[in-house]
């Protein structure tokens, strides 16, 4: 009699052991089934998304790249599945990165002049960032010597674009004749001889003596102009004073 119930009590000890075990494992095999959302891993790094699927145990498959004006470089900008599909547990999700913007190529500037430049540059949807004027004896003022980023380089859209302008070449300086005591056309033919054209004409009257000698000048003689100066001449007359360009 003894021996039937410990018999039957080991059987049903084993048996609980037996449904215990089965209960577990159908119960692990259940939560490997059911379903998971899948998280939006859009703009996340391969790293970040790899963080972002061990909750359910989600593998990540990398399927390529390609270009995108949204999505910076290195991240995710597009799924499959696509975020909140609800997938069982242990599959995979494939992913393509983004290579960044494809960007637009630079138009060649050199030789336009500063405002035909500005002009390609907003057809391009870009912008004019510094312009630097230096002298060039090759270049006309105005004109484009070089610029940065250079022709057919890659620049994203709204981009700044830096250009080097001329201003002409180097005014040639003399240094200014001694205009005083001389009749005033032969003061032009001096000046004009040395491409001095900027004159002003001031006529400083009455004066005693003979009309139309130069009594002053600037810049005052032996000092240094080019044809840009601006030069001003005294001139006497019998008549009132006045001033004019010459």
């Amino acid at each position: 009699m003894l021996r039937r119930l410990i018999s039957i009590t080991v059987s049903a000890f084993v048996f609980l052991l037996v449904m215990s075990a089965v209960a577990w494992f159908s119960f692990k095999y259940f939560i490997h089934q059911s379903g998971e959302n899948v998280p939006d891993l859009t703009g996340m790094t391969s790293a970040q998304a790899l963080e972002s699927l061990k909750k359910g145990n989600f593998y990540l498959l990398y399927q390529g790249d390609d270009f995108s004006d949204m999505v910076p470089s290195g991240a995710i900008m597009r799924q499959e599945p696509g975020a909140n599909t609800v997938l069982r547990r242990g599959r995979t999700i494939k992913i393509i990165l983004s290579k960044g913007s494809q960007g637009l190529r630079m138009p060649d500037l050199r030789g336009k002049t500063k405002r035909q430049a500005e002009i390609d540059l907003t057809v391009v949807q870009m912008n004019v960032g510094r312009i630097v004027e230096v002298r060039d004896s090759l270049q006309p003022a105005g004109q484009v010597i070089s610029q940065d980023p250079g022709p057919g380089e890659s620049m994203p859209t709204d981009g700044l674009v830096h250009l080097l302008v001329s201003v002409g070449p180097e005014s040639q300086r003399f240094v200014m004749p001694r205009l005083i005591g001389f009749e005033e056309q032969q003061a032009r033919l001096m000046l004009n001889e040395r491409g001095l054209q900027q004159v002003e004409i001031r006529r400083m009257g009455p004066v005693p003596g003979p009309e139309q000698i130069v009594l002053d000048q600037l810049p005052q003689p032996g000092q240094p102009a080019a044809a840009e100066t601006q030069i001003t001449l005294s001139i006497s007359s019998n008549n009132g004073s006045s001033a004019r360009p010459a």
